[in-house]
C-alpha cells in the first residue's frame, strides 16, 4: 500500500479517535400541548407559578450532592429540591420532542444514535435562593456520558448555568424558558464542571435526564438488507419505553413444530414478519427469540341446566357454541420450546405473560382451541369450560432487560442461571472479568427484584428450592458490590424472614470488613415489615434467623468484640422488647413468639461477656410471665443458659444466677404444700354471670352435701351454663338429660381442679429437681 494511503487512513483514524470538539450543546424544546405530571399532586400547570410550589413540597426533598463515597445533604453547598423520576411522567407529545432532540444531540456531541438512550433521572426545583456550586456529575449508571437538563417554561431570574470544561465556558441562561414561551435544554458530557447560579426571584423548574450508551453488541450474523418499518419500530419502542420489563410476543399466523420453528421453514406472511421483527429489533437493541406460547383459559359457562332443579334436567349436547361463557376464572399463558434467531434451540425456562403482550394478526379471543373441556353443573362444583391454545411466536425483549426476564422466568431458574454465570466469571481473566461482573449484578439485582414473598406463607416446602435460595445468599458476597447487598437485606427484611443467612454473614464480612457490612446489617436488622394491603404485619420483634446469625458473628474471634455488634445486639434487644410489651399486653400477633431469639441473644451475651444487655434480657422474664412462661420457657432456658455458661466461661454471671435463683424460689413456692383433696362437695362456684341460670349453678357448686343436680332449661340456656362450666373450669360435668320436658343438664361434680393441682404440683417437683441436678 503507498505511503499516500496509509496517511489518509491515519488521519482518518485519528479523526475518528479524536475527543468531540464541542462539549455541550444547547437548544429549544416544543412544549405547547405537552404535560408533565407528579404523583402525589396531579398534572402541574405550567408556566409554574410561585404560590404553585408549595404543592410540590409534600413530595420533594432536599436534594444531597455527592462527595466520593458518601452522599451528603447540605444547602450550603446544594439548595434544590428534588423529585424522584419515579414519581414524575409526561406525555407522549413531549417524549416524541424529547426523541428528536436526542438525535439532534448525538449528532452535534458525535455520540452514536442507535445506542444513545435517554433515562429520567430527576424532576429539580429552584426556589427563590436556589444553587448548586461547581461539580461534576458522577456516572449513576454504566455507560452514562451525559447529563440533559430541560428547563420547564416558568418566570425567574438568575438560575444561569455555568458549563466549564478544560477552559473553555458556556453560560446558558434560558431567556426563552424564563419568558415562559418554551423549554429549553442543555446537553454537557459528564465529565463538565458546572455550577447553577443563585435563583433570585421565580422557580426554576427542570427535568435532569441521564444519556447513556448501551454496549455495542458483537455478531457474526450478516445484516439483512430488509429496513425495519418506520411505524412498526416506533411502535416497538414505544413499548419498551413504558412497558420496559414485558416482552412482547408476536404470534405467528401458523402453527409449528419444535423441528419446523426455523426462519428458513416459515410460512408466507410469517416470513415477512420474521424478517420486519429482526430488523427492528437490531434498530431497538432487542433480542429476538422463537418460543411456543401455550394459554389455558377457564371460563364459567351454561349449557342451560344451572338453575332448573332437577340435575340433569339439560344435558350437554356437546357443541360448544351453544354455550353461554361468562366470568374467566383463570387465564393462564406459557411460552417455551425456546429457540434463537437461527432457529437453534436454547436452554430457558418457561416465561409467563399477560395476554396483553400477545400481538396478533387475529386476536387472542378469536383462536381456534386446540382442546376443550365442559363440565356441567354436578351440585358441588362444574359449569366450566376449559380450552387450551397453543401458537407459535417470536418474541422481543431489549438487551437492557434481558436478566430481567431471566428473573421472570422463576426463582429456581434464575438463581441457577446465576451460579452458572459466576462460576464462569471466576475463569476468566481482568479485562473480561470485569464485563461479566456486571452481567452478575445485573442478574443479581433482577433476582432480587423478584424474591418470592415468604412473609407469611413460611418456608418453602421444596427442598430444591430452599437449596437455591441459600445458595444464591452465600455467593453474591463474592461480588463485593454494596448496592446489591443493600438491596438483598431490604428486600429480605420486607418478604423473607427464613432464609439461613449464617454463612451469607460470614462470606459478606470476610469480602466487605467490619465497616464495610456492619452498618447494612445494623439498618437490616432494625427495619420493620411494612404492613401489606390489609394492614397485616406477619413478622414482628426480631426474628430467631437473624438472631441465629447474630449469635454466630459474635461468636466469631475476629469480629466478637467489636462495638458494631455491641450496637447490632442493642437493636435485636430493642426489637424482641418492643414484640414482647405487646404480646403481654394482650395483642395479637402473627408472629413467632420472641422466645427463641431472646434464647439466642442470652447465648450471644454469654460468649461474649456482655453483661449489661445480657441483664436486660435476663429481667425480661420475670417483667413479662405471660409471655415467659415459667415452666415452659424459663425453667428449660435456666438449664440451657446454664449449661452454655459452663462451657464458655468460669464462672456464672451475676445476674444469670440471680434469674436462676429467682425460678428456683418461685418452685419452692409452688411446692412449699401440697394439694389437699376436698373434704366435702363444695366447689368453686364463681360463673362471672347473674341470670337465673347460673345462679342455679353456683348454689349447686356451693352445697357441701349434694353431688348431682338437674337444671331445665331451653336450648340457648344450655350452650350458656356449658361455656360457663368450660371457660370457669369449674368441677362439674354436664350431660344434656332428654327425659323431661323442655330438656335439662344434669349435673355431677367433680375434683378436677385438684387432681390438676396435684399434677401441677408433681411437674413442678421434677422441673426443681431438674433445675438443682448437679449436671444440668
Amino acid at each position: 500500500m503507498a505511503q499516500n494511503e496509509l496517511l489518509k487512513q491515519i488521519v482518518k483514524a485519528l479523526e475518528r479517535a479524536k475527543s468531540p470538539s464541542t462539549f455541550c450543546t444547547h437548544g429549544k424544546i416544543d412544549f405547547e400541548g405537552a404535560d408533565v405530571s407528579i404523583d402525589g399532586v396531579g398534572k402541574i400547570k405550567l408556566p409554574m407559578r410561585t404560590v404553585d410550589v408549595k404543592r410540590l413540597f409534600p413530595v420533594a426533598v432536599q436534594a444531597p450532592y455527592g462527595k466520593r463515597t458518601e452522599t451528603i445533604v447540605d444547602t450550603n453547598v446544594r439548595d434544590t429540591l428534588e423529585i424522584p423520576a419515579t414519581s414524575v411522567t409526561y406525555s407522549a407529545k413531549f417524549e416524541e420532542a424529547l426523541r428528536s432532540t436526542i438525535k439532534n444531540v448525538a449528532k452535534t456531541l458525535q455520540l452514536d444514535q442507535a445506542r444513545l438512550q435517554c433515562e429520567l433521572y430527576k424532576m429539580l426545583v429552584y426556589t427563590q435562593g436556589g444553587f448548586f456550586l461547581p461539580h461534576r456529575d458522577s456516572e449513576k449508571k454504566s455507560g452514562m456520558v451525559a447529563t440533559m437538563i430541560v428547563v420547564l417554561p416558568s418566570k425567574f431570574n438568575g438560575g444561569e448555568l455555568l458549563v466549564e470544561h478544560e477552559g473553555r465556558k458556556h453560560r446558558f441562561t434560558f431567556d426563552t424558558a424564563r419568558q415562559e414561551s418554551n423549554a429549553e435544554f442543555v446537553v454537557f458530557f459528564a465529565d463538565c464542571q458546572h455550577e447553577v447560579k443563585k435563583v433570585t426571584s421565580g422557580v426554576r423548574l427542570c427535568l435532569a435526564f441521564n444519556l447513556i450508551l448501551q454496549p455495542e453488541t458483537k455478531s457474526s450474523k450478516k445484516k439483512s438488507d430488509q429496513k425495519s418499518d418506520p411505524k412498526l419500530l416506533s411502535s416497538v419502542e414505544d413499548w419498551i419505553r413504558h412497558r420496559t420489563e414485558l416482552p412482547i410476543v408476536f404470534a405467528l399466523e401458523h402453527q409449528y413444530t419444535s423441528g419446523g420453528l426455523s426462519p428458513s421453514l416459515l410460512k408466507g406472511a410469517d416470513a415477512q414478519l420474521f424478517e420486519q421483527l429482526t430488523a427492528v429489533a437490531e434498530d431497538a437493541d432487542c433480542k429476538v427469540h422463537f418460543g411456543q406460547v401455550s394459554r389455558h383459559l377457564c371460563q364459567h359457562a351454561d349449557d342451560g341446566s344451572f338453575g332448573h332443579g332437577r340435575r340433569g334436567y339439560h344435558r350437554f349436547s356437546g357443541d360448544y357454541s351453544d354455550l353461554e361463557i361468562g366470568e374467566a376464572y383463570d387465564d393462564e399463558i406459557v411460552i417455551d420450546g425456546w429457540k434463537d434467531v437461527q432457529g437453534k434451540s436454547i436452554r430457558l425456562a418457561s416465561l409467563s405473560c399477560e395476554s396483553s403482550q400477545l400481538i396478533s394478526a387475529i386476536p387472542a379471543e378469536e383462536w381456534v382451541p386446540t382442546k376443550q373441556d365442559y363440565e356441567g353443573y354436578t351440585g358441588n362444583a362444574g359449569n366450566t369450560l376449559d380450552r387450551w391454545y397453543h401458537k407459535s411466536a417470536v418474541v422481543l425483549w431489549p438487551n437492557s432487560q434481558h436478566f430481567d426476564v431471566i428473573a421472570q422466568m422463576g426463582t429456581q431458574y434464575s438463581i441457577d442461571q446465576f451460579l452458572k454465570l459466576m462460576a464462569k466469571r471466576e475463569k476468566l481473566k481482568s479485562d473480561k472479568r470485569l464485563q461479566a461482573t456486571g452481567d452478575c449484578i445485573k442478574l443479581a439485582e433482577a433476582i432480587i427484584r423478584r424474591w418470592p414473598d415468604r412473609t407469611h406463607h413460611g418456608r418453602s416446602a421444596n427442598d430444591e428450592q430452599e437449596s437455591m435460595l441459600i445458595s444464591f445468599a452465600e455467593i453474591i458476597p463474592t461480588l463485593e458490590n454494596a448496592e446489591v447487598l443493600v438491596d438483598f437485606l431490604r428486600t429480605l427484611a420486607q418478604r423473607d424472614s427464613h432464609l439461613d443467612l449464617t454463612q451469607f454473614v460470614q462470606v459478606a464480612m470476610k469480602m466487605l470488613g467490619s465497616d464495610g457490612l456492619l452498618p447494612l446489617l445494623r439498618e437490616f436488622i432494625a427495619d420493620e415489615q411494612k404492613p401489606n394491603q390489609y394492614g397485616i404485619v406477619f413478622v414482628e420483634g426480631l426474628t430467631e434467623r437473624d438472631a441465629a446469625w447474630l449469635c454466630e458473628l459474635c461468636q466469631s474471634p475476629t469480629h466478637g468484640q467489636s462495638l458494631g455488634l455491641g450496637r447490632l445486639l442493642a437493636i435485636g434487644v430493642e426489637k424482641i422488647h418492643k414484640h414482647v410489651i405487646k404480646l403481654d399486653k394482650g395483642g395479637h400477633s402473627r408472629s413467632a413468639p420472641p422466645t427463641p431469639a431472646w434464647l439466642q441473644l442470652c447465648k450471644t451475651c454469654l460468649h461474649i461477656e456482655f453483661e449489661p444487655i445480657l441483664k436486660e434480657l435476663l429481667n425480661m422474664p420475670s417483667k413479662f410471665p405471660k409471655v415467659f412462661d415459667l415452666r415452659t420457657v424459663q425453667v428449660p432456658a435456666s438449664i440451657k443458659l446454664r449449661e452454655w455458661s459452663q462451657k464458655v466461661r468460669t464462672d456464672l454471671p451475676p445476674s444469670l444466677a440471680e434469674w436462676i435463683a429467682s425460678i428456683r424460689n418461685l418452685l419452692q413456692n409452688a411446692t412449699a404444700s401440697k394439694p389437699i383433696a376436698p373434704l366435702d362437695l363444695a366447689r368453686g362456684s364463681e360463673t362471672g354471670c347473674d341470670c337465673q341460670y347460673c345462679k342455679q349453678l353456683s348454689q349447686f357448686l356451693s352445697d357441701r352435701e349434694l353431688e348431682h343436680a338437674d337444671i331445665a332449661a331451653r336450648e340457648d340456656m344450655r350452650y350458656h351454663l356449658e361455656n360457663a362450666i368450660r371457660n370457669k373450669q369449674l368441677d362439674v360435668i354436664a350431660e344434656l338429660n332428654r327425659s323431661r320436658r323442655p330438656y335439662s343438664l344434669q349435673l355431677t361434680k367433680t375434683i378436677g381442679s385438684y387432681k390438676l393441682a396435684l399434677k401441677q404440683f408433681e411437674t413442678d417437683l421434677k422441673l426443681l429437681a431438674s433445675l438443682d441436678s448437679p449436671g444440668s
